[in-house]
């Protein structure tokens, strides 16, 4: 059984979820305040529960959230270079920081 089927968030979604969590920081911007600018897209709840990777991140979330942060969707999807582990965490383990695993 994958990860995905599991229910449990995989390494794209894990990725994502620390992406999103680093732009909206990068923007100066509080959970609450990405809140606001969704619109009621998402409530403040479930961006924590996303950033937390408590809950998987649908598709419909990356555009809308995306859009907020002024930034693409794909550069939620890509890894950025992780000054913690440079993109590759060592086997088995997943960064805290970016969200890569091996």
């Amino acid at each position: 059984m994958t990860a995905y089927q599991s229910g449990r968030m995989g390494p794209v979604g894990r990725m994502a979820a620390a992406r999103i969590r680093a732009l909206r920081e990068r923007n100066g911007l509080t959970r609450e305040q990405l809140a606001a600018k969704l619109n009621g897209a998402l409530s403040v709840e479930a961006i924590r529960a996303r950033e937390l990777r408590h809950t998987s991140i649908t598709v419909d979330d990356l555009v809308v959230i995306a859009e907020a942060l002024g930034a693409p969707v794909a550069e939620l999807l890509n890894p950025e270079s992780c000054t913690t582990c440079s993109g590759a965490p060592p086997p088995g383990f997943t960064c805290q920081t970016c969200g890569a695993t091996t």
